[in-house]
């Protein structure tokens, strides 16, 4: 009897940390707060070649986790939160910058990653597409794209699997 009740505590712990919602990574510090928070899957190669990340050859995608901080009172931004780029994972300093060379008038993002940025252009609230050093479009395949899509809730597409299988909405 005793083996059967530590089975079903194990069974329902389990239960318990997968039910539990994703949320962008760590806290909120003091004197921020989220802009917005965005996920997406993009080619592994060409990702890497621009931020000049080094990866092996059986890499096809990266999963991509950003969370954009302001300041709580001037809505300026602050830093960055970044996952799956390799040495490039963890926080930094963002700005906004104006115009590429089809549209001058474009809001672009750039990431300060030490001796390279990302840029990210804001197609609008919901959407970033990545660019490249010149702010152009960068071109993903069939699979991938280079868009960052904003995720509005907690349960991000880091858990749709567990709760698609549990029945619960997505």
């Amino acid at each position: 009897m005793k083996k059967i009740l530590l089975f079903m505590a194990f069974i329902a712990g389990i239960l318990v940390a997968h039910a539990q919602p994703q949320g962008p990574p760590d806290t909120i510090p003091p004197g921020s707060r989220i802009l917005a928070w965005y996920e997406g899957r993009t080619p592994c190669k060409e990702m890497a070649t621009e931020l000049q990340i080094p990866v092996s050859e059986q890499c096809a995608k990266r999963k991509l986790s950003l969370t954009l901080y302001v300041d709580t009172v001037t809505n300026k931004p602050t830093f960055y939160k970044m996952r799956g780029v390799g040495i490039r994972t963890g926080t930094g300093k963002w700005s906004i910058e104006k115009g590429t060379p089809t549209d001058p008038q474009a809001v672009v993002y750039r990431l300060h990653m030490g001796t390279v940025s990302l840029l990210l252009l804001k197609g609008d609230e919901q959407v970033l597409f990545v660019l490249d050093k010149d702010k152009h479009f960068l071109v993903g395949n069939a699979q991938y794209s280079y868009t960052l899509n904003r995720v509005m809730n907690k349960r991000s597409w880091d858990n749709w699997r567990n709760l698609v299988h549990r029945g619960l909405p997505f």
